[in-house]
């Protein structure tokens, strides 16, 4: 697949001019904020798109069902137009003491789950047509603030334990959907962070409070990824992320930043800039195809003992390396951008690319300056 993806796919690179920088970024996730707004998030800088009020007071979760948008409020199920953002009551969920903090669904069943706050702490399973709750079990975790239930494309399901000042939380729970039992993921790392709500980009799980953070599903450590409002529900519009990987090495005004315009959706065309770059006449765009392994050994590739900064190092296997212009920028500093057209063929869906480029800069040692990288999942 690797060898046949890159024949096909980067014989279709073709190297063409941006003319500004990608200041207005648009996103593939949608939230609903505390404030029961729906907005649209570009995931590596938290861009903010507003689109518009649910509505609805206490909104809690977001989930997509096949292009339909849900929440809830704790007592009812509402459909969201991902367009204006309005909502619509669409059942009472019922029995009427069950109150959801959360949903989630599972696309390996078609079936959707919910978090019961109060009775104590279980899982329920919820038509989407009649709001009816059906009780699958109790978590195991009664009073500690169990809530952000997800699950992934696999049909892992996860929800954090926030737990409350007498009852630490314990963090990150796996989620056992036959018995509702919740299972701490790593008894080493506490609930502190609270994210207040999970969706997964593919494989990736992404949480959400007061930022973005990414979430190791493995050792429940978080990373941080860009400041955002104060989320409480959000759902991808597809399978398609961006998301960014390690850091990057200094030019002679700043560390340059790597950033998409759009999603990676099948057929869409996306294009990356680099800024700020010094003003030479080109800068350097790396595309790779293996995250782990490079030409030079495992990747992240120390780069000082070739003469770098000390912090730069190569995130990527570097498939394909291309010069592409650079231009003059209002802002301090140049940028440098580079439009990638992605086939619209089912058979590159799933498909990731590692991106990272490098700013051509005479002031720092090696002549290179490096963005960090982003992790390119075409969907």
């Amino acid at each position: 697949m690797k060898n046949n993806f890159r024949n096909t796919f980067f014989g279709t690179l073709c190297l063409a001019a941006s003319t500004t920088l990608a200041t207005a970024q648009t996103g593939n996730l949608l939230a609903v904020t505390r404030f029961d707004d729906l907005v649209r998030i570009n995931v590596p800088n938290g861009a903010v798109t507003p689109i518009g009020p649910v509505g609805i007071s206490d909104t809690l979760s977001l989930i997509n069902v096949s292009g339909t948008y849900y929440t809830t409020n704790s007592f009812w199920l509402i459909q969201i137009d991902p367009t204006t953002g309005n909502g619509t009551i669409t059942a009472s969920i019922t029995p009427g003491f069950v109150r959801l903090n959360s949903l989630a669904f599972n696309p390996t069943t078609g079936t959707c789950y919910g978090l019961d706050t109060f009775n104590p702490q279980q899982l329920h399973t919820i038509d989407l047509t009649t709001g009816a709750t059906t009780l699958v079990g109790n978590t195991g975790s009664p009073n500690r603030n169990l809530q952000s239930l997800t699950i992934s494309d696999t049909g892992a399901a996860y929800a954090w334990e926030a737990g409350q000042p007498a009852l630490p939380g314990r963090g990150l729970m796996s989620i056992d959907l036959t018995t509702g039992q919740a299972t701490d993921v790593n008894p080493l790392l506490g609930g502190a962070g609270r994210p207040a709500a999970f969706a997964f980009a593919g494989s990736t799980l992404i949480g959400a409070g007061s930022g973005l953070s990414h979430v190791d599903t493995t050792t429940a450590a978080t990373r941080f990824l860009s400041n955002t409002p104060d989320l409480r529900g959000m759902a991808f519009t597809s399978p398609a992320s961006v998301i960014p990987r390690g850091v990057g090495c200094p030019g002679t005004l700043i560390t340059p930043i790597l950033a998409p315009d759009v999603a990676p959706e099948l057929g869409s065309t996306i294009t990356f800039t680099a800024g700020p770059v010094a003003p030479n006449p080109s800068a350097i765009l790396t595309i790779g195809l293996d995250g782990q392994q490079s030409p030079l050994g495992p990747i992240p590739v120390d780069l000082q003992p070739f003469g770098l900064g000390a912090s730069c190092r190569l995130w990527s296997s570097a498939d394909a390396t291309v010069l592409i212009p650079v231009q003059t920028n209002p802002g301090p500093g140049a940028i440098a951008s580079y439009p990638l057209a992605i086939p619209n063929d089912p058979a590159f869906a799933g498909v990731q690319l590692f991106v990272q480029a490098f700013s051509i800069d005479s002031g720092v040692p090696g002549g290179l300056a490096a963005t960090r990288s982003l992790v390119v999942t075409i969907g």
